[in-house]
């Protein structure tokens, strides 16, 4: 169910089961080695190539996701999930509805922990977006989306979430600060590690398997 792999191994295999010409449906889950997902807007910063050779030569492979979003950083101790569904041309397509049913649905999965989790943006976060979910306000959780339109008029649709288990978040964090400092020429806000919280800090037993375990035992709808 879980593995350590490479972030580009893990990518290029979501990318092929989008553009795959059978429709598929599927919901994976995996951990990745250290590597910076950064998107194709953070790509188009002043000093991108800089940055990217910055990070890389320390460790971290920096790789251009097809979802929105900014830099997001995975490692060893982040339990990633993919969701792949297929759509046929008559269903209107509405982002805010599918980030819904997939915080609901972790929320459900994760009830049994007992945590005061919430829904909502986390300021000074990385990759702070409305539908990050929260443990008494701080991010343990990020997501994303991806369409991709057939020639018949039907969709291919993937859904991701990062979740903080046991990662060393003020790594994670740093990564990203360096990488915007270099790309950005020091003009976006730094972020902050006191904003994000591991489920480690609270069941510290949790490991990312175990996590993936309990919320594959639960029903996505």
């Amino acid at each position: 169910m879980v593995s350590l792999d490479t972030l580009k191994n893990c990518f290029d295999y979501e990318q092929g089961l989008l553009r795959a010409e059978k429709p598929i449906e599927d919901i994976l889950f995996w951990e990745s080695h250290s590597a910076l997902a950064i998107s194709g807007r953070d790509a188009r910063l002043p000093s991108v190539e800089a940055a990217v050779q910055v990070i890389s030569d320390s460790g971290w492979p920096v790789l251009t996701r097809k979802s929105g979003g900014s830099a997001f950083p995975v490692s060893s101790g982040v339990l990633n999930i993919s969701i792949l569904r297929h759509y046929s041309k008559d269903v209107i397509r509405n982002a805010d509805s599918n980030y819904t049913i997939l915080t609901d649905w972790l929320m459900r999965s994760l009830k049994p922990l007992n945590l005061n989790i919430s829904v909502g943006g986390t300021k000074n976060a990385i990759c702070d977006g409305r539908y990050n979910l929260m443990i008494d306000g701080k991010k343990f959780v990020g997501t994303s989306q991806q369409w991709h339109r057939r020639p018949d008029g039907s969709s291919r649709h993937l859904m991701h979430c990062s979740m903080f288990v046991s990662a060393d978040i003020k790594e994670l964090v740093g990564v990203v600060n360096k990488f915007y400092s270099i790309a950005d020429l020091n003009l976006r806000s730094t972020a902050s590690s006191d904003v994000h919280i591991n489920l480690c800090d609270y069941e510290p037993n949790l490991t990312v398997e175990s996590v993936a375990h309990l919320i594959a035992d639960v029903q996505f709808d």
